[in-house]
C-alpha cells in the first residue's frame, strides 16, 4: 500500500503541472500516508487542489486536515504578498538596491502561486548597503531576528513573514563536489535584470545554476524533496521564450554541475512528464535513478524528514578526502572544516585557524556527552561496509567529484 501512496503522490503531481484533472486511483492507497507526504514536502494545498472533489478523498478522514491546511496556506500568502511589498517599498523608499531570488520569484510561474509554499523569503542586499538596510528595516517596524550564514545573512521578521537578507547567495560549498559555488556566486550582480525602480531579480540562466547548486547542498547530505524539483520545470517553461540553454550549460560546467541537473531534470521527466530539452537529457542508470528517486521521495522539503546515517557520514568523508580508507572517513568526519564547524554553530570562522582543536575538543564533547553518539559512532565504525550503490549515484550523477 505505501508504494501505491507514493505512486499515486507522485501522479498528483504530474496532473499537476500538466494541468490535467486526477482520476481516482485505481488501487487501494493510504490516504493518511498521503498525508504524511504532503506534510514532508510541504504540499498539502497542491494535493488538496486537485482531488478535493474526488468522492473517495471526500469520505476518507484525511480531508479535513488536508482542507484546513489548504485555506491556511492561502490566508498565509495573502499576509506574505502584503509583507513583502511592504519591503521592497520600505528598500526602495530608502534608496537601497536588492534582489529578490527563490521562492518569491518561483512562484509567480505557478499555475496560482498560493500553491508554491515558502518558509522564508530570500533578498540579496550587497553589503555596502547592510548597515543602511537594518536601520531602514527596524525603523520600519521589522523585527531583527538574527544573523547567521558566517555573518552573510540577517533575518527580519514582519507581521509573520520570515526574511533572510542576504549580503551573498552562496555561503558554503559542497563537501564532496570541487565546485568553488562561494565564489562563483560572488558575482552575482552582475546576473540582474531591472524589475522596479531598486528591486531586481536574477537572470533566468544564472537562477536556474544558482538552483541547482541550493538544491545539490540539500541532497548531498540528507536529500531534498518534491517541491524543490517542482520549481525547475515551471520556472523554465515560464522563461521558455528568454532562456539561451546554451548560456545555462556552460555556467553549469563551470561549475562541474551538468551531471547532477541532468539527474535533477531527468526525475522531472520521469514525475511531473516535463519534456526536457535535449541539450539537458540524461542517460543515468535505472538502478541508480531508482536510489535517486526513493531519496526524494523520502527525504521531505529539505531532507528534515531524515538523517544521515553515521556510516553515510563516514562515506562522505571518504569521498571528501579520496581516500579508501574508513579511517580517513571517519577522521574527516571527526575533525571536519573550519567552515563546517561555523556552519554548525560549534565555532566561529573568525576565530585564527590555530586554535581550531580547541572546537574540535568542544565538538566531541558535545557529541558524546550532549546528544550521545559515543557508542553509536563505534558500533557504526565497527560495522561499517561500503554502499556501493550509493557510491555508484553520487558518482553518476556528479556530485562526489
Amino acid at each position: 500500500m505505501k508504494e501505491n501512496t507514493e505512486k499515486y503522490f507522485l501522479y498528483i503531481f504530474k496532473c499537476f503541472y500538466q494541468r490535467q484533472e486526477c482520476e481516482p486511483p485505481k488501487y487501494h492507497i493510504d490516504f493518511n500516508y498521503l498525508y504524511k507526504l504532503s506534510r514532508m514536502h510541504d504540499t498539502q494545498g497542491i494535493v488538496f487542489y486537485k482531488i478535493q472533489n474526488l468522492e473517495i478523498f471526500k469520505s476518507s478522514d484525511c480531508y479535513e486536515r488536508f482542507r484546513m491546511d489548504f485555506f491556511s496556506l492561502a490566508r498565509q500568502s495573502i499576509f506574505t504578498d502584503k509583507n513583502l511589498l511592504y519591503l521592497t517599498n520600505v528598500l526602495t523608499e530608502n534608496k537601497i538596491p536588492h534582489t529578490l531570488f527563490k521562492g518569491s520569484v518561483l512562484r509567480d510561474f505557478y499555475p496560482d502561486k498560493v500553491l508554491r509554499t515558502m518558509g522564508d523569503i530570500d533578498v540579496l542586499v550587497e553589503e555596502e548597503y547592510t548597515q543602511k538596510m537594518i536601520l531602514s528595516l527596524k525603523k520600519a517596524g521589522f523585527n531583527f531576528e538574527t544573523e547567521h550564514f558566517h555573518g552573510n545573512a540577517n533575518v527580519f521578521n514582519y507581521n509573520g513573514t520570515e526574511f533572510e537578507v542576504h549580503s551573498i547567495v552562496a555561503s558554503r560549498n559542497c563537501t564532496i563536489h570541487s565546485g568553488n559555488f562561494v565564489e562563483f556566486f560572488r558575482k552575482a550582480q552582475s546576473h540582474i535584470i531591472k524589475k522596479g525602480e531598486y528591486t531586481y531579480i536574477f537572470e533566468p540562466e544564472y537562477h536556474i545554476v544558482f538552483l541547482m547548486y541550493h538544491l545539490l547542498k540539500h541532497f548531498e547530505r540528507n536529500g531534498c524533496g518534491i517541491r524543490m524539483f517542482l520549481d525547475f520545470p515551471f520556472f523554465m517553461d515560464g522563461n521558455s521564450d528568454c532562456i539561451d540553454l546554451e548560456k545555462v550549460k556552460v555556467l553549469l560546467e563551470e561549475l562541474d554541475l551538468v551531471d547532477f541537473a541532468k539527474a535533477v531534470l531527468h526525475f522531472c521527466e520521469y514525475a511531473f512528464g516535463y519534456k526536457v530539452p535535449e541539450i539537458l537529457k540524461s542517460n543515468i542508470d535505472e538502478d541508480v535513478f531508482s536510489l535517486f528517486k526513493n531519496k526524494i521521495i523520502n527525504a521531505g522539503t529539505f531532507g528534515f524528514s531524515t538523517e544521515e546515517t553515521i556510516s553515510a557520514k563516514i562515506q562522505r568523508g571518504k569521498i571528501n578526502t579520496g581516500s579508501s580508507s574508513k579511517l580517513m572517513g571517519a577522521l574527516k568526519m571527526i575533525f571536519p572544516s573550519r567552515e563546517y564547524m561555523h556552519d554548525s554553530g560549534v565555532w566561529n570562522k573568525s576565530i585564527p585557524k590555530i586554535f581550531l582543536p580547541v572546537g574540535y575538543v568542544k565538538r566531541i564533547f558535545i557529541q558524546i556527552f550532549k546528544k550521545k553518539k559515543g557508542l553509536e559512532f563505534i558500533k557504526s565504525y565497527s560495522s561499517y561496509t561500503e554502499d556501493e550503490l550509493n557510491y555508484k549515484m553520487l558518482k553518476e550523477i556528479g556530485i562526489s567529484r
